[in-house]
């Protein structure tokens, strides 16, 4: 036994150069060095790292693909349910006049980024010997999305009878 050392348990390396011992099947440390016990160092290469990092980086950009296009969906959709609230009030306040109060023609009408008509028509829609008196509405709202080179279109249709409507 030189300087206090003494080889330890049944199962343990020692290894005299480090002081330090090890079970036999982990690594074996030689100074600061780490080794597997068939020699070769422990550790990832190269190869693995950069094989490895091309993964992770397809991987979260799929993700971020997946995050960017819901995104654009979700600001479609948006801008389509608001286009839908605006014809539908222009269609209200429409419905709402006197049946003669309605006149035929084409009118205009913008809210924010939102532009829009409405058309009413002049109707006769006999029964046998019934006639009815009806106006035709239709009410369309258009928009350009967020990055201007697609125009979107919404539009609402509805009738009203003279006889229903006074």
């Amino acid at each position: 036994m030189k300087n206090g050392f003494r080889p330890q348990k049944v199962g343990f390396i020692p290894l005299p150069a480090c002081n330090v011992t090890q079970p036999a099947v982990a690594t074996r440390q030689r100074c600061g060095r780490v080794r597997s016990i068939s020699g070769r160092k422990a550790g990832f290469t190269i190869v693995e790292v950069v094989v490895a990092t091309a993964l992770l980086l397809i991987t979260l950009s799929a993700f971020v693909a997946a995050f960017v296009q819901s995104r654009r969906s979700a600001a479609i959709a948006d801008n389509r349910l608001e286009a839908i609230h605006i014809a539908r009030r222009q269609m209200e306040i429409i419905s709402s006049s006197n049946y003669d109060a309605l006149t035929v023609g084409t009118r205009g009408f913008s809210s924010g980024i939102y532009t829009g008509s409405y058309t009413i028509i002049s109707n006769r829609i006999t029964n046998g010997s019934t006639i009815f008196n009806v106006k035709d509405i239709y009410v369309t709202t258009k928009w350009v999305n967020a990055a201007g080179k697609i125009t979107s279109t919404v539009s609402l249709a509805s009738s009203i009878s003279e006889e229903l409507h006074q």
